[in-house]
């Protein structure tokens, strides 16, 4: 595979990686690299199509659209298979026609490796056109964590056979209690450490009741995410996490390699959040608020562009959501991308990553202070994360 120069720095430890995945509502997503690729311009830029849900047609051309990406991804998605044991498999989603021979008889880690599996596995995603491969791997079980997390490693091992020298990221999704757990922390950072494996692409499970297109406000999963970036960088791995959103902003300003997110909740965090637009009824209208760091409803946006010392977007996807006419949830959750780049750019650029996300923060803790009356933010609209972001930053 062909490499760009932006790629091979970001396997080389010169660049973070920023990623987009590509939406189930995928229009303008060409368009909506572009503007990224300005925003971010220190980053090796990435695109992500899951392959658990296309065809071979469908993924290559979805792939398609992603070439101004230096790194695209195909990502075979198999924590979601109904062997892998992750709690929230949806019943009869692996019954689907899947196109994708392999997916249907998708191994879990536990059983023996099977080499021909694999291969066909990373084969699927050079097919698609992807240029860095994954890892035929999927969910570690939190149970019995040891043994779970050595039958994940042969699985790693077998994958880097059948890739014969190819850079290959180590692809695999964790419960949130390897994070706060310190026993099976210790366990990962020790895998970590000792493996030969250099670029690592983890996601983890976080908990249900996370407010939906909010951040993580857990202080303990979070001190684990600090401790897991921190280990990365001083051992010379290169640590992605995937599906964070802003809260791999945050991981990104303490050593983290590079995050992913998207323009819709899937993307941002790996989370089983019941519900398409938070509840029955109408869409809800939610937008991020650079201001407060937060993605809040658009009555209390409305509300907060009327504060002083309010900064309005002028990204051309809020020229068009507030243009007059009626609101765009697409508009919306591009826009979101498109700060979370500009705030990526404005640490991986900066001198001191950490302090730059920490004057970030405390600017927005200062400007939800000054709130007061019908502006002030309450319920799901009240950034609880930034608090603990202040402590994590210091």
């Amino acid at each position: 595979m062909t490499l760009s120069s932006e790629a091979l720095d970001f396997i080389s430890g010169r660049r973070r990686l920023f990623a987009v995945h590509q939406s189930y509502a995928n229009a303008g997503y060409r368009d909506l690299l572009r503007r990224v690729a300005r925003e971010v311009p220190s980053a090796a830029l990435g695109s992500v199509v899951s392959l658990s849900t296309s065809t071979p047609a469908n993924a290559a051309a979805r792939m398609a659209l992603g070439t101004r990406a230096h790194i695209q991804l195909a990502d075979p998605q198999l924590w979601k298979h109904d062997t892998s044991g992750w709690p929230a498999v949806k019943p009869g989603e692996p019954k689907k026609a899947f196109t994708y021979s392999w997916w249907p008889s998708a191994k879990p880690h536990s059983a023996p490796v099977d080499a021909a599996w694999v291969a066909e596995v990373l084969q699927t995603q050079r097919d698609a056109g992807a240029n860095l491969l994954l890892s035929a791997t999927g969910w570690v079980e939190p149970s019995n964590a040891r043994k779970s997390l050595d039958d994940a490693t042969r699985w790693v091992q077998a994958s880097r056979d059948a890739v014969l020298g190819e850079p290959m990221l180590v692809n695999l999704a964790f419960d949130l209690s390897w994070l706060s757990n310190p026993t099976q922390r210790s366990m990962l950072l020790t895998e970590l450490v000792e493996s030969t494996e250099s670029l690592w692409y983890l996601r983890f499970f976080w908990p249900t009741n996370t407010v939906r297109y909010g951040q993580l406000a857990r202080a303990d999963v979070l001190d684990g995410y600090a401790e897991l970036v921190a280990v990365a960088a001083a051992e010379d791995k290169r640590l992605v996490l995937a599906n964070t959103g802003l809260t791999g902003w945050v991981a990104t300003a303490l050593g983290g390699a590079g995050l992913s997110t998207g323009n819709s909740w899937p993307e941002q965090a790996f989370v089983d959040s019941p519900g398409g637009g938070g509840g029955k009824g109408a869409r809800k209208e939610r937008y991020f608020d650079v201001n407060v760091l937060h993605t809040v409803e658009h009555p209390a946006q409305t509300r907060l562009a009327r504060q002083t010392g309010y900064v309005r977007c002028t990204c051309a996807y809020c020229t068009s959501l507030f243009g007059g006419g009626p609101w765009s949830h697409a508009y919306a959750g591009s826009h979101g991308v498109m700060k979370a780049a500009a705030l990526t750019e404005g640490i991986i650029s900066a001198p001191n990553p950490r302090a730059s996300a920490h004057a970030t923060v405390t600017s927005a803790i200062a400007f939800n202070a000054r709130l007061t009356g019908t502006a002030a933010l309450s319920g799901n609209d009240r950034p609880r994360h930034l608090p603990l972001w202040d402590q994590l930053l210091r």
